[in-house]
């Protein structure tokens, strides 16, 4: 009966152990000793972004994502996950009145956002990180 236990909590740890490096950023799986005996900034590189054009927004080659107007931010909320990561410079053109709710949520690589001054609400969770 012991057995069976140790094994079940064995299996759950390599699971979970799993699970969490699967979630770690390739770069910092890849970063180790570098030649001069520091430590190697970036080892693994990543891939170009690829221009995508939606409804009302559109993301370019540099990361730089532009919204058009309240119509364009929705589009923008109900498409995000899948590009997410890759926003650098947001830039809200004065059609946008209104920032939604997880708009900008987990996009980690964000440095700047331009957000003009028509802006009159921003939804909770909007640039939750």
């Amino acid at each position: 009966m012991k057995k069976k236990h140790w094994l079940r909590s064995f299996v759950a740890a390599v699971t979970a152990s799993a699970l969490v490096w699967s979630c770690a950023p390739v770069g910092a799986l890849a970063a180790g000793p570098g030649t001069d005996g520091g430590t190697a900034t970036t080892v693994a590189t990543r891939a170009a972004i690829q221009p995508v054009e939606g409804d009302g927004w559109n993301l370019d080659a540099d990361g730089v994502l532009t919204i058009q107007d309240d119509e364009g931010m929705s589009n923008w909320v109900n498409n995000r996950l899948a590009y997410l990561t890759e926003v650098k410079i947001v830039k809200l053109s004065s059609g946008v009145t209104s920032i939604n709710a997880n708009a900008f949520c987990q996009a980690y690589n964000l440095e700047t956002i331009e957000i003009p001054t028509g802006v009159t609400s921003i939804g909770n969770w909007a640039f939750m990180s």
